[in-house]
């Protein structure tokens, strides 16, 4: 009767007893946020593969999306190859690459010791890419009889500050019944970062320059001015 008992009791034990664990991989990604300076840069991307012990290969596809969808970049990994953790670089280009919100995906295969190849995917990461800052200042100079030469400045953001923005499509705007206008028969040229212009006031009015937003950097304004008759 006991040896019964003994024989149910192993039966017992190995139906509850917990199955081994089955191969798998996970992981991630992660990029800083990004500023879309004049010139190309490398922005880097890291990645972390974690695979559990039994996993014998993994590969892995890591593609970098822009805001539209399209790829702009990535990496295919293996551990053949490559170690687990890592970092790969996109590259970003002012007057080419879109700001906003973009994407890092990834897909691939593993095997585990049964030599069945699986699937997987990483969840997506985001980072933000953004326009390069500007600022716009306007002065005045007199020049008699209600004339005046007025100069523009135009900066953009680098990595190590300011610097005059060549070709800036720069308008220079009136206060006219509670709303800005453009002030008709004015043309700015700004080269450098520097622009010059001469203009005449029949009224009292307040003016300002406004720096138009571009494919890599953001529009500014600068602060009004007044002029007098």
């Amino acid at each position: 009767m006991k040896r019964g008992l003994l024989v149910l009791l192993a039966l017992l034990l190995l139906v509850v007893a917990p199955a081994p664990a089955n191969a798998a991989v996970g992981g991630s990604t992660a990029a800083s946020s990004a500023v879309l300076y004049p010139d190309c840069r490398d922005t880097p991307v890291t990645y972390s593969i974690q695979p559990t012990s039994d996993v014998t290969h993994w590969n892995m596809t890591i593609d970098v999306l822009a805001p539209d969808g399209t790829e702009a970049g990535g990496d295919f990994l293996s551990s053949f190859f490559d170690a687990p953790t890592g970092t790969f670089t996109v590259q970003l280009c002012g007057s080419v690459s879109m700001p906003g919100t973009w994407t890092v995906t990834g897909s691939g295969e593993y095997e585990g010791a049964d030599d069945i190849t699986h699937t997987w995917q990483l969840t997506p990461s985001t980072f933000q890419v953004r326009q390069a800052h500007t600022k716009t200042t306007l002065s005045k100079k007199p020049l008699g009889k209600g004339a005046y030469a007025l100069r523009i400045s135009v900066k953009d953001e680098r990595p190590n500050g300011y610097f005059g923005t060549d070709y800036a499509k720069v308008a220079v705007q009136k206060q006219e019944g509670g709303r800005w206008v453009r002030l008709k028969g004015v043309s700015v040229s700004v080269s450098d970062g520097k622009a010059s212009v001469r203009v005449s006031a029949e009224s009292v009015v307040k003016i300002r320059a406004v720096t138009a937003s571009e494919s890599n950097y953001e529009s500014s304004t600068s602060r009004p001015i007044t002029l007098r008759p």
